[in-house]
């Protein structure tokens, strides 16, 4: 476990921060090739007016989705924050040790982003964390090397990048 949690300081470097993004970034823009204009078009189509109806609702449903991943993809290369840091907070790269166990989680701003991805970075999995997280909320604006103790047991900051 010593070794591992020598390793969780290593990894927290800006080059992998970087990483980390551009591999949420590259999921999001994946996610985007779901979304094919033609295929919701309606051409050729004969609809009744109540079909019509749901087939309009569910494509204003999904070009909204698509929007959304869109802003998230320029939020993300506009405004994430390569900086080093030095305490948890939004944008940042924290290896944590929960319940004996190293993990690795990329923070970022809840009202962005709601879902959870799991990234791989340098054979290392990465986790993303919203600020509205429990998690996160326990551990905000922590340093490397303090603790805070919650319910399921004890949170150390082994690193912040």
């Amino acid at each position: 476990m010593g070794l591992e949690v020598a390793y969780a300081s290593y990894f927290l470097t800006l080059e992998h921060k970087k990483k980390a993004f551009n591999k949420l970034i590259e999921k999001l823009e994946d996610s985007l090739s779901v979304f094919s204009d033609a295929e919701f078009d309606g051409e050729g189509d004969t609809f009744d007016t109540a079909n019509k109806f749901a087939f309009l609702h569910n494509v204003s449903a999904l070009a909204e989705v698509k929007n959304r991943i869109k802003r998230q993809i320029q939020i993300l290369k506009r405004e994430a924050d390569l900086s080093l840091k030095t305490r948890v907070s939004p944008y940042s790269l924290v290896s944590l040790q929960l319940a004996g166990e190293v993990e690795y989680f990329l923070i970022l701003p809840a009202e962005f982003f709601s879902t959870f991805e799991i990234l791989e970075v340098n054979g290392k999995e990465v986790q993303t964390l919203t600020t509205s997280a429990p998690l996160y909320q326990a551990i905000e604006g922590l340093k490397e090397g303090e603790s805070v103790n919650l319910k399921s047991g004890s949170v150390t900051v082994l690193g912040v990048v």
